[in-house]
């Protein structure tokens, strides 16, 4: 194991035995579980000093060869699949593309750096995955949208479809111990880890290819293709984030008046979120916040002079979602209010597979070429403290804010 998968083990292994102790676990189990962390540390307490004491300009020499011989492979690799690619698109695939796909696959065996799709070009229904210039195009369309909630939260790229990670909560930090000269130094409360186990979900839709699109440029296709993903993909993730969303405990009180939003920013939000809070809500909400006034009729609602789009309140970045998208509940809008990146978590393949026929489904009766493109990804929550979870009630006016509450931002 190298470096960072010694200190995950560790880091692994020191939950298992918090979670023995808790169960009550006879002292042999728990002398077990340290021995194995012990041993962890001391093969990485090795690995640290042989690299260390490694030649670092031989190292550093065939470190660069090894890079450019690497990336040279993956190039040529990329290319190749992507030709094939483009017959995949036209249903022109024959049993020599087939063929080549199979040595494409042998040779990625043996290029580190070959990218997800060349180590498994076919998924187990005989899709194939997205070449790494399309997905390029699908994350610059995505970058277009109006709106990405994806962009808000903490996304985790992983190249399996299962697992675990450990994250740490920013809210259980702890500070240095204050001393005198010559005190001794206690031990610093260790951080406080939680595992977060993943399985990805896969997400489908039918892209219609009209057969006149079929015809016309590689960069035409690809275009079309690359929107459509695009388009969907943000779509989907924003909806399953919301319903992550939906999961957090409400807050017992509406917001009513403009001082219950600086309730919520100076006190109700631990303090660690408040100076990256981000306030989401629906057009209903948007246009609630949009008529706050201060004590002189000024509207509360600024331009967003750092993002260079939107608008905050409070020094409060403000992200609109549609009404379609996040609906209202009678009268009173959705809120979110706090710092998305420490309560929701994306984990992300990283990867489209598609699938094409002209027989399947209704491919046939319309005289079209189907695609179906798949998407994996899970979202989960992570740190329900991050974020106050409340609604406004929009049958209530703005009320002016405090002269005397001071608003964190």
């Amino acid at each position: 194991m190298n470096e960072r998968e010694l200190r995950q083990a560790i880091k692994d292994k020191q939950l298992e035995y918090e979670k023995a102790k808790k169960d009550n676990k006879n002292i042999e189990e728990l002398r077990s579980i340290a021995n194995e962390v012990k041993e962890l540390k001391e093969k990485l307490e090795l690995e640290l000093e042989m690299r260390a004491n490694a030649l670092p300009e031989v190292a550093e020499v065939v470190e660069v060869e090894v890079s450019k011989e690497e990336r040279k492979n993956d190039m040529d690799l990329e290319e190749e699949y992507a030709k094939i690619f483009h017959k995949v698109l036209r249903n022109n695939v024959t049993p020599e593309d087939r063929k080549l796909l199979e040595e494409l696959e042998k040779r990625a065996q043996d290029v580190p750096t070959a990218t997800p799709y060349l180590q498994s070009k076919q998924d187990a229904n005989g899709g194939f995955i997205v070449p790494k210039d399309v997905s390029t195009q699908i994350n610059e369309y995505k970058r277009t949208e109006q709106f990405d909630l994806s962009t808000l939260i903490d996304v985790v790229q992983t190249s399996f479809t299962s697992g675990s990670r450990v994250f740490e909560k920013l809210a259980a930090q702890t500070a240095f111990a204050n001393i005198d000269e010559w005190d001794k130094i206690g031990d610093i409360a260790a951080p406080e880890f939680e595992q977060k186990t993943y399985s990805m979900k896969s997400y489908a839709g039918i892209l219609p290819i009209p057969r006149q699109l079929l015809q016309d440029t590689n960069a035409a296709l690809m275009a079309h293709l690359a929107k459509f993903i695009a388009r969907k993909s943000v779509f989907t993730r924003n909806s399953k984030i919301i319903e992550v969303l939906g999961t957090l405990t409400k807050r017992s009180k509406a917001v009513a008046v403009t001082d219950d939003l600086k309730d919520i920013l100076n006190v109700e939000l631990d303090g660690v979120f408040a100076n990256n809070a981000t306030i989401i809500t629906n057009q209903d909400g948007y246009n609630w916040l949009d008529k706050c006034k201060d004590e002189n009729g000024n509207y509360l609602m600024q331009r967003d002079v750092v993002n260079g789009t939107g608008y905050t309140i409070f020094g409060h970045r403000v992200v609109v979602v549609p009404n379609s998208t996040l609906a209202s509940t009678g009268k009173k809008a959705p809120l979110y209010i706090g710092d998305l990146k420490e309560a929701v978590v994306l984990f992300d393949r990283g990867v489209y597979e598609i699938t094409g026929t002209e027989i399947g489904g209704q491919a046939f009766q319309r005289n079209s070429y189907d695609i179906r493109i798949i998407d994996r990804f899970e979202v989960q929550k992570w740190d329900e403290a991050a974020v106050i979870a409340t609604e406004i009630d929009t049958t209530k006016a703005p009320g002016l804010p405090s002269t005397t509450a001071k608003a964190v931002g």
